[in-house]
C-alpha cells in the first residue's frame, strides 16, 4: 500500500513538473540584449545562432532582440552573465508591438464621412484618421515593469485582456492629450474610460451650444449689452462709408500714377 501511494505521489509529482515546463514554454518572452555593436563583436556569430536579430538605430547602435520562452530566456541570461552583456527579459504579451495602431484602425471604423475621423477620448477633440494616436489605456510601462506591475496585470486580466496590445486597451487620441498622459494611470484610465461612450461627447457638445445661446439670449436682452453693439455696428458703419469714400479715390490715384508711369516708359 505504501508502495502504491509512492507510485502515485511520484507519477503526480512528474505530470506536475512536465505541466509546468509545458505553461513554462508555453508564455512567450522577449530578450533585449542592450549593448552595441563595438561590444558584442565578439559574440556576433553566437547570438545568430541563438536566433537573435540586430536591430539598429544608428551607424553604430543598436540592440539584439529575440522571442523565446521562460526556459530559454533564463539560459540566455546566464550566457550574457558570463560575457558581461546586459539582457533585459520581458513577457511578450505586456510589450509594445509595431502592429497595435493598425490593428486598432481596422477595428475601429471612426466616424463621420466614412469612418475618417476619430473623437479623442481624452479631450473630445475630432482627429482626422492621419493625426489621431492610438493610446494604450493602461500603460505599457505599467505592465512591463515596475513595483506594480502585477496590480495593472491583474487589472487586464480582469477585463479579460491577456495581451496589452488588444484593440480592448487600446484608444484615440489626439496629439496633446497622448503626449500628457505619457505613461501615467489612474485617472487618465477613468477619462479614457468615460471617452469611449461616443454619445457622452454628443451630449457634451449639445450642452455646450445650449449654454451658449442661452448666455447671448441674457446678453441680449440687456440694455448695456445692446448699447455695446449700436456702438460697434455704429463704428463699423463709420468705417463702412469711410472706406467706401476712400478707396476709389485711392484706386484712381493709383491708376494715374500707373498710367504716367507707362508714359514715361514709352517716352524713354
Amino acid at each position: 500500500m505504501i508502495r502504491c501511494n509512492f507510485i502515485i505521489n511520484f507519477g503526480n509529482s512528474i505530470l506536475d513538473e512536465i505541466c509546468a515546463s509545458n505553461n513554462l514554454n508555453s508564455s512567450l518572452m522577449k530578450v533585449t540584449i542592450k549593448n552595441d555593436k563595438k561590444n558584442t563583436l565578439l559574440y556576433k556569430w553566437k547570438l545568430k545562432r541563438k536566433g537573435f536579430l540586430w536591430i539598429e538605430t544608428s551607424s553604430a547602435n543598436g540592440y539584439w532582440e529575440k522571442d523565446c520562452t521562460k526556459a530559454e530566456s533564463k539560459a540566455i541570461q546566464r550566457f550574457c552573465k558570463r560575457k558581461g552583456l546586459k539582457a533585459i527579459v520581458y513577457e511578450k504579451n505586456y510589450s509594445r508591438n509595431d502592429y497595435y495602431r493598425k490593428a486598432f484602425l481596422n477595428h475601429n471604423k471612426g466616424l463621420f464621412d466614412n469612418g475618417r475621423f476619430y473623437i479623442c477620448v481624452y479631450c473630445g477633440k475630432i482627429v482626422s484618421r492621419k493625426k489621431v494616436t492610438v493610446d494604450h489605456l493602461i500603460p505599457v510601462d505599467k505592465v512591463l515593469q515596475g513595483k506594480h506591475k502585477e496590480k495593472y496585470r491583474r487589472k487586464l486580466k480582469r477585463q479579460g485582456i491577456s495581451n496589452v496590445n488588444q484593440v480592448e486597451n487600446l484608444v484615440p487620441a489626439c496629439y496633446s492629450c497622448n503626449s500628457k498622459k505619457s505613461n501615467h494611470a489612474g485617472v487618465w484610465v477613468i477619462r479614457g474610460k468615460i471617452g469611449r461612450i461616443t454619445w457622452l461627447w454628443i451630449v457634451r457638445w449639445q450642452l455646450r451650444l445650449y449654454i451658449a445661446i442661452t448666455i447671448l439670449g441674457i446678453l441680449v436682452s440687456q440694455s448695456w449689452f445692446q448699447n455695446i453693439i449700436k456702438k460697434l455696428c455704429g463704428y463699423g458703419l463709420h468705417l463702412y462709408t469711410w472706406l467706401g469714400y476712400y478707396i476709389p479715390i485711392w484706386i484712381q490715384e493709383i491708376s494715374v500714377k500707373i498710367s504716367v508711369l507707362q508714359q514715361h516708359i514709352n517716352l524713354g
